[in-house]
């Protein structure tokens, strides 16, 4: 699978996450042509959190062999934009996907019917560069 577009790819993840009523930590894996191999749920939270860990994060990557991914996570409040801890957590995983060379392509959020992607927001595109 490969996706063409945000609006496919955010189609695909909500389908993905359709009925979850806890918050839930995705990483969407893909390949050196873009190439989607992998979609892991790593953890599953309550309703206004998710743990996220870079340890699993890393040790997805590692797994799929991946050369580029995706973090997911819902906000089941129905508000698609992005915590503090929700940009924190952006910031570390980055980091230490970096000294693996991987890399980060973006972040969504999702909510009932919407999603905010991380990469594409004026406010948080810094953290993809």
């Amino acid at each position: 699978v490969k996706f063409n577009n945000m609006d496919e790819l955010c189609g695909f993840l909500m389908k993905k996450y359709f009925g979850f009523t806890k918050e839930v930590f995705s990483l969407i894996s893909f390949d050196s042509r873009g190439k989607l191999i992998g979609f892991d749920i790593l953890n599953s939270g309550d309703i206004t959190s998710v743990a996220i860990s870079t340890r699993n994060v890393i040790e997805t990557v590692l797994k799929r062999n991946a050369v580029c991914v995706i973090l997911a996570h819902n906000h089941p409040d129905g508000n698609a934009l992005p915590s503090t801890d929700d940009i924190t957590s952006t910031e570390r995983i980055n980091s230490a996907l970096k000294t693996i060379n991987v890399r980060l392509m973006d972040h969504i959020i999702l909510a009932t019917d919407d999603y905010v992607s991380l990469a594409q927001s004026d406010y948080y595109r810094y953290l993809f560069t």
